[in-house]
């Protein structure tokens, strides 16, 4: 598929704090109005993770887009980059360079307060990472949530999943280790990785 000298959209991820997120959602109804239905749209990720609020909000902004959506990183996806490189991305559209590091971890909560408020917040940060870890597993082709903490359990002694781009396509968090040259103004190409 040669789309050399065509005009492509892309957005690069790397906050997800509510600022990030609006400016992305500006982003988002720009290209919608401007390019047709059936465009890829890349999702660039070079993020070293945020808040679990705006990856919510930014997965359901692209959940109702119906342009397909191809996500990649070519440096880090972690925490709420790696949710979204497996997550937002379409099967089959989902890369990672060779050299590009993602991890993996629940949701964290830094509760304060008194012992009623932080209950409240470890309730309510469990449901988060329920429901993030359930849109997760079946992004990477597992069953739920438990089967995600087991792997993560099953792989690191700590709290974080580290992995390299081959061991994410491994585990179905990608599809395909390669490059993507990213031009100025919106020109993108995938570009196999010579073995």
């Amino acid at each position: 598929m040669s789309t050399a000298g065509k005009i492509r959209p892309k957005l690069t991820i790397r906050k997800f704090s509510e600022d990030a997120i609006n400016s992305y959602m500006e982003k988002l109804d720009d290209i919608e109005y401007s390019y047709p239905s059936d465009q890829e749209i890349l999702i660039h990720i070079d993020s070293y993770g945020g808040p679990v609020y705006g990856l919510f909000m930014l997965l359901d902004r692209l959940e109702i887009m119906s342009n397909p959506i191809v996500t990649y990183t070519s440096s880090k996806a972690m925490s709420a980059g790696a949710f979204l490189l497996a997550i937002a991305g379409n099967k089959g559209s989902r890369f990672a360079s060779k050299d590009a590091s993602i991890l993996i971890h629940e949701v964290q909560t830094g509760a304060i307060g008194d012992i009623k408020d932080v209950e409240d917040s470890i309730n309510h940060s469990k449901a988060l990472n329920n429901r993030l870890l359930d849109k997760f597993a079946k992004a990477i082709g597992k069953k739920n949530a438990a089967q995600i903490r087991e792997m993560i359990k099953s792989k690191v002694e700590g709290h974080d999943l580290t992995i390299t781009a081959e061991d994410a396509k491994k585990l179905g968090i990608i599809d395909e280790v390669c490059s993507i040259n990213i031009q100025p103004y919106k020109h993108w190409n995938i570009v196999k990785i010579k073995k």
